[in-house]
């Protein structure tokens, strides 16, 4: 769902954003592997070309400079996914459902399998190297 100010933005923005959103979140699987990203919103497909972006769009593209990705227009007609994103009765349902809580704050691990996940990262050896540790680490 967007913010007050994001729901203000255009629709060319709005497509974007919730690209942004997704690449953040998947980042770690993304990042350094080539990918397609598929979109019914046609003007996506030529944002490298834009010969002007204001500063939000500016930033937006110097993040996904970081990613090895084409663009790829899928017309609506074909697009299964855009039918469910706009079906009415599932913004409905969405804004009716009730936000959960977890129950406890406690690690759904077992404190057994905690320890037996720590002994065998200790004794794998990907893991004694420090580059490839390193290259674990979330940057934003």
């Amino acid at each position: 769902m967007f913010s007050g100010a994001e729901t203000r933005y255009t629709t060319g923005e709005q497509e974007l954003l919730a690209v942004i959103h997704a690449l953040k979140e998947w980042r770690c699987y993304l990042e350094g592997r080539p990918f397609t990203l598929k979109t019914d919103h046609k003007p996506l497909t030529f944002l490298q070309s834009v010969p002007t972006l204001n500063r939000r769009q500016a930033r937006w593209m110097e993040f996904l400079a970081r990613f090895d990705c084409v663009w790829e227009h899928i017309a609506g007609r074909i697009n299964i996914t855009d039918a469910l994103s706009r079906h009415p009765s599932l913004h409905a349902a969405i804004l009716a459902s009730p936000v959960l809580r977890p129950r406890s704050t406690e690690s759904p691990l077992s404190v057994d399998l905690a320890k037996r996940l720590k002994t065998a990262y200790a004794s794998d050896p990907w893991f004694t190297t420090p580059e490839n540790v390193e290259s674990l680490r979330r940057q934003n």
